[in-house]
């Protein structure tokens, strides 16, 4: 699976990739993530620990790839490249236009992050997005496959009181998000999250909700393998019996011509040679015993010689069929594991208790929505009462 991350600069990427990597360190519902380098391990743990003493990294500005691995119970369940997009792209033409396009056509989700505070208040480094929207919405629009985009609002916890979500999002990323309520392909989620010291908020759902479409599209991919992998087998287990069948009339020829030839062989005597040779030439036409072994053997041989590369041949089908049904059982565990592993992450998901980062009180709930924000208008009328002070008063933890 491959997650492209897309950002403007100082959008809070690189704070929320370490954040979730840093909380998916403990298994969440029996997940975790971890680098498959060790060097990038470091990385990430490096910049956790500058985090979690309430500082924040450098923004970044590099277009980089990190190997991951989702693991569960500790085992590793797939592995996913998680692509960094520079920000620094959203603001090319033709050629960041060209790397955007590429990297979205071969990737499976996209992770859009937008600063919060900086989204509601227009500035220019949030709001030039726009373009980049319209590239993404196009390519999304092309796509008959399933596709999950993760809309990730960043420093939530900067936002004023009474504000509501679709005053956050504005006229533009409203009219993205739009296009996609009755898409049966594209799935959007919109999570607003808060990395403030020790208290991570939200941090694991925008990621896991990516990685649970990756669990899908592996056990696709697992199924599809499989299949392969039976047909290759019952393929294997059809040139067995064929190549069996020749083998076994070859070897009843040879038997023959071989007792033909033991039997010329036993009577093969000086005595027969010399009588047959005299009495050839007085006129004869026969062959002595020691001839006809001979000729036999000369049938025999090539006999023996193509029976035994069929019985390889066979042989070499055999194990081939048994190799390929062996690893076709080995692909049906896996398959079954990833789905398991899917509807387990889902239940999670579904089950996931969405903590809104209070305006002006970092590190405490104040509230909590049985869902996520889904495209609805029914919840963008509603949401507004997140921020009520019944509300707050009532989640006050």
């Amino acid at each position: 699976m491959k997650i492209v991350m897309l950002g403007a600069k100082n959008s809070g990427k690189t704070t929320y990739m370490v954040s979730s990597f840093g909380v998916l360190q403990n298994p969440t519902f029996g997940f975790s993530v971890g680098a498959v380098k060790s060097d990038d391990k470091d990385w990430f743990g490096k910049l956790y620990d500058i985090i979690r003493s309430g500082n924040y990294p450098d923004a970044t500005d590099k277009h980089k790839s990190y190997a991951m691995n989702l693991l569960y119970n500790y085992t590793k369940t797939m592995t996913f490249d998680w692509l960094d997009v520079a920000g620094g792209l959203i603001k090319q033409t033709v050629d960041g236009k060209n790397v955007l396009v590429s990297e979205l056509q071969t990737s499976d989700g996209l992770m859009v992050f937008f600063d919060s505070k900086a989204l509601l208040d227009r500035d220019i480094e949030a709001t030039q997005l726009s373009a980049t929207l319209r590239i993404i919405l196009s390519e999304l629009m092309k796509r008959e496959t399933h596709y999950f985009v993760s809309i990730v609002l960043t420093k939530y916890d900067t936002i004023p009181a009474g504000k509501s979500l679709s005053q956050i999002l504005g006229i533009d990323l409203t009219h993205f998000l739009d296009n996609f309520k009755n898409s049966n392909n594209i799935k959007i989620c919109i999570t607003p999250v808060s990395c403030f010291g020790k208290t991570m908020v939200n941090v694991d759902y925008p990621l896991l909700f990516q990685l649970k479409q990756g669990l899908e599209i592996e056990h696709q991919r697992l199924s599809e393998e499989s299949k392969r992998l039976y047909d290759g087998y019952s393929d294997a287990q059809r040139k067995y019996k064929r190549l069996k069948r020749e083998t076994e009339d070859l070897s009843e020829r040879e038997d023959s011509e071989w007792k033909k030839y033991r039997d010329y062989e036993s009577k093969d005597t000086l005595y027969d040679r010399f009588t047959t040779k005299l009495g050839n030439l007085l006129g004869g036409d026969e062959k002595t015993y020691r001839e006809m072994a001979d000729e036999t053997h000369d049938k025999w041989h090539p006999l023996y010689k193509k029976m035994q590369k069929k019985q390889k041949k066979a042989e070499d089908q055999a194990n081939s069929a048994s190799e390929l049904y062996n690893r076709h059982l080995e692909t049906v565990k896996m398959v079954k594991n990833a789905l398991q592993h899917a509807q387990k992450l889902d239940e999670y998901l579904d089950n996931y208790k969405l903590a809104i980062p209070p305006p002006t009180i970092p590190g405490k709930y104040a509230a909590y929505a049985d869902k996520f924000f889904e495209l609805t208008e029914e919840h963008l009328a509603t949401e507004n009462n997140l921020y009520s002070s019944d509300n707050r008063n009532k989640f006050d933890i």
